[in-house]
């Protein structure tokens, strides 16, 4: 054996004793797309175990992991992008997990084992918030992808209840991402982040811009019932009204098909919104009188 192959089995061996060693990029989409698998069936955490093989793949004389390719719908990816996507993805969607296990356990006055859940479920959001970092930090990764990457780091942030530093990424998409399809959703969250604070003032700016920008589907609906919440907040109850009535006023539920109403429905079954439009709409109406309610204007807040 010449020393030039002595020299090779080296670096092969140092390779494999320091990351994930492939010989053809077949293994290496394989090991990925095992992981979507994964992903798929609900295992986050035997699937983020394949996107880290990926990851710590290092290239050697018989393949370069960079530039290593794998098919996503309409994307073709290099498979270690796609994996740092999919970890953070894998992360956060373990963090909600725990943290709707933890709701169940501070239902049943499981406090203590509820904290605990609690303290993982954010401590994985966090850690998903870091890798959809990276994307974004990456300038070689496509837009489209790092724009995804941002809004997913804004929503983990607010699920994690870091709601400053989720307003400081909702601010960074859409400064660096101008005109971006998550700009609305960016907003709307931001709007939230501001509510939980208790920054009502900036909450009720927030959302009216949301409103204003973007006056069609559920957010903007939740927006308006959101100002008028943040201005009850605020003591502020005719302004308070007002909001709410808009909410009432754009809907005529009588004029409505069986289809849209079914559409609604659907929304709400598929975990998109928390109430129909017809329910947020006649809860608006609820907090029209009990505005009325809080200022003594009991003949007002009857008729309401």
């Amino acid at each position: 054996m010449s020393f030039q192959q002595i020299g090779i089995l080296l670096l092969v061996a140092t390779v494999v004793f320091i990351g994930s060693f492939f010989t053809n990029p077949e293994e290496m989409q394989t090991i990925f797309f095992q992981g979507q698998r994964l992903y798929a069936m609900g295992d986050y955490q035997q699937a983020i175990t394949k996107y880290s093989t990926v990851l710590n793949a290092k290239s050697n004389p018989v393949i370069n992991t960079e530039a290593v390719r794998v098919t996503i719908g309409e994307m073709v990816l290099p498979a270690k992008v796609a994996s740092l996507y999919q970890m953070g993805n894998s992360y956060k969607k373990l963090g909600t997990e725990k943290l709707k296990r933890a709701a169940e356990l501070r239902d049943d006055g499981k406090i203590e084992q509820a904290e605990k859940k609690e303290k993982a479920g954010k401590e994985a959001l966090l850690t998903a918030a870091d890798y959809f970092g990276k994307v974004v930090d990456r300038e070689d990764i496509r837009e489209d992808i790092r724009i995804m990457a941002q809004y997913q780091l804004v929503e983990c942030e607010f699920e994690a209840k870091e709601y400053e530093r989720s307003i400081e990424a909702a601010k960074k998409l859409i400064e660096k991402f101008p005109n971006s399809d998550y700009e609305d959703e960016a907003l709307y969250t931001m709007g939230w982040a501001y509510f939980y604070l208790e920054d009502y003032d900036k909450a009720i700016e927030t959302l009216s811009e949301v409103v204003s920008r973007f006056p069609s589907g559920f957010r903007a609906d939740r927006a308006l019932f959101q100002i008028g919440e943040s201005y009850i907040r605020k003591g502020e109850y005719a302004k308070a009204r007002e909001s709410f009535q808009k909410l009432v006023n754009r809907y005529d539920f009588s004029k409505f098909s069986v289809k849209e109403l079914t559409e609604m429905e659907t929304l709400k079954l598929k975990g998109i919104v928390k109430e129909t439009t017809r329910e947020l709409v006649a809860k608006a109406q609820i907090k029209i009188g009990e505005a009325y309610a809080a200022e003594d204007s009991i003949d007002q807040a009857i008729a309401a």
